[in-house]
């Protein structure tokens, strides 16, 4: 089987951001759900889908293999679980578009980190999507700060701290099954949000956002994340959180469209620059791709003989 190359990485992480990109749209389409709720159902179903995974592919009990992962890997799966309860929480406090910028600092909180863990180079490119990217954020704060909730903002801003160490640690740890953070954040974070449930009113829905919770974690997580994991095999940790920024730009256009949140004209322009990150940080990836084309062997000279 040939092997992945550097761009199909740089695919497969783009595809994962389109993917989480409709995890917002899930969450405006429930009725009677909290925050809580939701999350309970969206993170449990998330490690629910990703335990059943690892069983069918490692013929091992969960324990088992939970018992040998690195234990980067499970620090990975608590950052991701508290990234995916702050980004619930923030969900329910703010609009999508708010919640979504705050995630383009994971680039520059990933870049440093894994300059200084892992001595990682940062190519010029990457730097130059990156400052790209800073400007989108720029025009798009610029528009979008004067009535966010700070509740909700907090929560938002720690987001990218978590994205950005989670895919730092990924890329530090030794390869193993990158299904092991998935199950470990949605044990603690599902955890979370069943207890304070419990707490409060309970965890019966009605079955549509029962279903909604299912397609956010079980469905669109259990896709989206283990093609962002494998991507980290491929793609170093500053480039992937840049890619993943096709989740910024989409998830607000999604709620756009239905149900109605309207994103101001500096959310679109800003959108745009970050989408020009990206893509300019994708086709760079391509060039950078050596040839791999079969190498022929040298045939000997040919001996000239003498009459």
């Amino acid at each position: 089987m040939r092997r992945l190359s550097h761009f199909h990485g740089v695919l497969i992480v783009i595809a994962s951001g389109v993917i989480f990109s409709f995890g917002p749209l899930t969450l405006r389409a429930t009725t009677e759900a909290t925050d809580w709720q939701f999350l309970a159902y969206r993170s449990g179903s998330a490690g629910l889908v990703a335990s059943l995974w690892l069983v069918l592919r490692r013929r091992r009990s969960v324990i088992s293999v939970l018992r040998s992962a690195d234990p980067r890997t499970w620090l990975a799966g608590v950052l991701l679980g508290g990234t995916m309860v702050c980004f619930v929480l923030a969900l329910t406090r703010i609009t999508v578009a708010p919640v979504a910028l705050m995630q383009t600092a994971a680039p520059m909180v990933a870049a440093g980190a894994g300059w200084v863990l892992l001595a990682e180079r940062v190519r010029p490119a990457a730097w130059a999507a990156i400052g790209l990217g800073a400007v989108g954020v720029a025009v798009m704060l610029g528009g979008n700060l004067g009535s966010v909730n700070t509740a909700g903002l907090a929560l938002a801003s720690l987001t990218p701290v978590g994205l950005g160490l989670y895919s730092v640690l990924l890329r530090s740890a030794p390869t193993g099954d990158l299904l092991v953070p998935i199950v470990v954040a949605g044990v603690l974070s599902g955890g979370a949000g069943a207890v304070m449930s419990l707490a409060g009113p309970g965890l019966g829905l009605p079955a549509g956002d029962a279903l909604m919770g299912f397609i956010a974690g079980g469905v669109l997580i259990g896709l989206g994340l283990p093609l962002f994991n494998y991507g980290h095999r491929l793609v170093p940790a500053a480039e992937i959180e840049l890619l993943l920024l096709t989740e910024v730009v989409l998830a607000p256009l999604w709620v756009w469209i239905w149900p109605g949140e309207t994103p101001g004209a500096a959310t679109l322009a800003g959108g745009a620059l970050l989408l020009a990150s990206v893509a300019g940080l994708a086709l760079t990836a391509e060039r950078l791709e050596p040839a791999r084309r079969p190498t022929r062997r040298a045939r000997p000279p040919r001996r000239r003989y003498s009459r």
